[in-house]
């Protein structure tokens, strides 16, 4: 009735009725899937905590955002999980943590773990927490399941307070 309507009054004609038009199609864009041996190729070529950012990237299926943004808390090493935060449409969700970066993971904990000890000593160890946890929890900010699992590069202060905190990588 509409586009009758439109017709008489802008084409000044009368088309007649419209049969049910095909939606045009996108082109489907096929991803690319690195095969077994590639990923060991790239592998190979890398060590240590960038082994185990790629190992999660590729085996977890993790953007490097969110994989930089992992916290220690968000590794179940019990269930083998990784709680992604805040994903596609701000969602939280669950992924597999690779069997074969489990204890490379562990080890690397294990000196973040004595480099956060440190710096609390030193009187640093404190991290950004989203939204408003800081207030709602005041000592989070120093608690190790709230640090990064992959450290920044340096320390700096954090804009909004006057505490010296480890930036997000």
């Amino acid at each position: 009735m509409r586009v009758s309507l439109v017709n008489r009054e802008v084409l000044h004609a009368e088309v007649g009725p419209i049969q049910q038009v095909p939606r045009a199609r996108l082109p489907g864009r096929l991803p690319i899937v690195f095969s077994r041996q590639e990923v060991g190729q790239i592998l190979a070529h890398v060590a240590s905590t960038i082994w185990i950012v790629v190992v999660l990237l590729y085996g977890a299926g993790l953007r490097l955002k969110k994989c930089l943004e992992l916290r220690v808390k968000d590794i179940d090493f019990d269930r083998n999980q990784i709680i992604v935060r805040r994903g596609k449409g701000q969602k939280d969700r669950l992924t597999m943590l690779p069997r074969i970066v489990k204890e490379p993971l562990i080890a690397h904990l294990r000196e973040v773990k004595r480099l956060h000890d440190r710096d609390l000593a030193t009187g640093f160890g404190r991290v950004v927490l989203p939204f408003a946890l800081d207030r709602k929890y005041p000592n989070a900010a120093t608690e190790w399941g709230w640090q990064f699992v992959f450290l920044a590069s340096r320390v700096c202060r954090d804009p909004l307070d006057d505490g010296l905190v480890q930036v997000e990588p």
